[in-house]
């Protein structure tokens, strides 16, 4: 399954985030113990999710906050144009 490969690559350090719905990777990570090792984040309204590793998020402390700032206004600029 390509999210199993997503967590695993997210987990080794082969990438530092990744996009997934929010319902797809929750039922694919149910009971697993790597759902504890991963950061969630709503990118937006809608059901999806951004996961980013506590190792990631404890290299740049100050990403998620810039992360989301950023998700805001690309939300705001989509709605309103």
């Amino acid at each position: 399954m390509a999210l199993d490969n997503m967590v695993n690559m997210i987990l080794t350090g082969r990438v530092d985030a990744f996009m997934e719905n929010q319902f797809v990777a929750e039922a694919a990570l149910k009971g697993s113990n790597n759902f504890a090792k991963l950061e969630k984040t709503i990118a937006r309204s809608m059901p999806v999710g951004v996961y980013f590793s506590h190792t990631f998020l404890a290299k740049y402390p100050r990403f998620l906050t810039t992360f989301n700032k950023a998700s805001e206004q690309c939300h705001n600029h989509k709605v309103t144009n």
